[in-house]
């Protein structure tokens, strides 16, 4: 989950009542923008962290004060404060290559900088870059290039809704001491408003269930002194509206996987008090990541049905065949072997928008002689989901180039599934992870995988899979891959059960190497013609 699209939202959500009040007061509006800025952020780090109720509202408490007091005191500072990490993002989320993404960093810190001198233009340039940034945030598939120019547009488009100028004035010898009146009224407000929150909100039901009774007890185990469990989004919240088929959004996870049901709002544990957990997400995540026999079963009828849909839809990888149909294809195949849908947008990229790693499929046109790139899923009627990728020759047939490069991705994936075991470790750098990348290196002479080995899989196809040794229970997914810009992409994903001794392949039936791979692109021999009739 990437928090800088959370911190995007928040920061553009706290912006957002600025921009209410700067036909008012400009000086009020920063106080407002910064109070807001900083508020929602350490919320957002507490959401996500480890705090008892107590201690998030004491920060909370000197986070607001301190916005407060530094609006009033230091408004050019506030400013660049909000320029600063737009150029940032920018920067390291859209550009390729690395030093062009550098060198905008250091043109927009440097920027930033000089527009911070002027503090009724610093604040609209600091808005109009926030709010494209929340737009590309919402939009993961824009293009580096569509972003720049998302960027460009909210700058005209906020600079037009902002055309009153607020009257400037300048310090008094009160300001201070104002100031520090509203700033600790208000810190005292925000830290009353938390510690009262287990009694403000609706304790969490027993579940009807056995499954979920037991899950409940191992939550209460996990926080004795109970806590707060918040209603938060899945990545489903960024994905684009212009994908061939409806998926989730807004799925609340936690809530869904402790009662069955998504809670339509935050609830406490029975007996919380302000030594309990501020959120109980870093409790649930590690229990969510072992999963019980029930969910298990679950994972392994997605991962059937994704299998059989897959194979429904090799006839139409042939030339001239739009990747959005293949894409519908997925969905309907899901849909008829007892799915009700697909875990994420299918990724279906073919011909250079293959190297694009996870973006900018599902737009053209398949043509022989190139790879296509299948990354889909199906969700169960429960909600639990699987993950599997294959990279298939148009047309049926790899050439000599593109079979070398998938069996070094396939050779990387088996290293991968040979370590994997209780006890060893996923993320980037470690025992699985590096064995992968070893093998290309070997085989290809170089590594071109930008992203992780592979992650947690559950009720979200990226599931919670906390940092540290697998265990027993834990599902997750093996993915290696190389892109070669202006040339091909190959991956190969399968989701892995964790077991006592090693892990199984739990999207069985549907091969990866080359020859299987052409064998089952020939589908199903033509039946033998009937013998003649002897004449007479």
């Amino acid at each position: 989950m990437d928090l800088t699209f959370f911190a995007s939202g928040a920061v553009a959500a706290g912006t957002a009542v600025a921009v209410v009040v700067l036909p008012l007061r400009r000086r009020a509006a920063l106080l407002v923008a910064a109070s807001v800025l900083a508020a929602g952020l350490t919320f957002l780090a507490l959401l996500f962290g480890s705090s008892s109720i107590g201690e998030a509202a004491a920060l909370l408490a000197a986070v607001v004060a301190g916005a407060i007091l530094l609006a009033r005191v230091l408004p050019r500072l506030v400013t660049l404060t909000l320029l600063l990490p737009a150029p940032v993002f920018l920067g390291a989320t859209s550009l390729e290559p690395r030093g062009l993404r550098i060198g905008v960093i250091v043109a927009g810190v440097l920027l930033a900088a000089v527009v911070a001198r002027s503090e009724r233009l610093g604040v609209r340039v600091a808005l109009s870059l926030w709010y494209a940034a929340l737009l590309g945030a919402a939009f993961p598939s824009f293009a580096g290039s569509l972003r720049v120019a998302a960027v460009s547009a909210a700058l005209v488009g906020t600079g037009l809704l902002l055309q009153r100028r607020a009257r400037g004035e300048g310090p008094t010898p009160m300001s201070v001491p104002r100031s520090s009146g509203v700033a600790f009224a208000s810190g005292a407000a925000a830290a009353l408003l938390v510690v009262s929150l287990p009694r403000l909100l609706p304790e969490i039901h027993r579940p009807a269930s056995d499954v979920g009774s037991a899950r409940l007890d191992r939550l209460r185990a996990a926080a004795p002194e109970g806590g707060i469990l918040w209603p938060l989004p899945s990545e489903t919240l960024f994905w684009s509206d212009s994908d061939p088929v409806e998926h989730p959004r807004l799925d609340r996870l936690d809530g869904r996987w402790l009662a069955g049901t998504a809670p339509r709002g935050p609830a406490v544990l029975e007996g919380t008090s302000r030594e309990g957990l501020f959120s109980l997400r870093l409790a649930v995540t590690p229990l969510r990541a072992v999963k019980d026999e029930s969910e298990l079963a679950e994972i392994r009828k997605a991962s059937e049905a994704t299998v059989l849909a897959v194979r429904d839809a090799l006839p139409l990888i042939v030339d001239g065949t739009r990747e959005t149909d293949v894409a519908r294809a997925i969905d309907d195949g899901c849909r008829r072997h007892g799915a009700p849908g697909q875990a994420f947008p299918p990724v279906v990229a073919s011909g250079l928008a293959s190297a694009s790693i996870h973006g900018n499929g599902n737009q053209g046109t398949l043509k022989a002689g190139t790879l296509l790139v299948l990354d889909v899923g199906c969700r169960t009627t429960s909600g639990y989901t699987t993950d599997l990728t294959r990279t298939f020759p148009v047309g049926g047939r790899f050439t000599p180039r593109q079979r070398q490069v998938v069996e070094a991705v396939l050779a990387a994936q088996a290293e991968a599934h040979r370590r994997c075991r209780p006890g060893a470790t996923l993320g980037s750098g470690l025992v699985l992870d590096q064995g992968a990348r070893n093998v290309l290196k070997t085989r290809l002479g170089e590594v071109n995988m930008p992203h992780s080995l592979g992650h947690g899989v559950g009720l979200f196809a990226h599931d919670p899979l906390p940092k540290g040794p697998l265990v027993r229970g834990m599902v997750l997914t093996l993915e290696p891959g190389t892109y070669l810009k202006g040339e091909l992409g190959v991956r190969i994903e399968d989701t892995y059960e964790v077991t006592a001794t090693g892990c199984e392949a739990l999207t069985l039936g549907l091969p990866a190497d080359p020859a299987s791979i052409e064998e089952a692109m020939k589908g199903p021999a033509a039946p033998a013609p009937a013998p003649a009739m002897p004449a007479g």
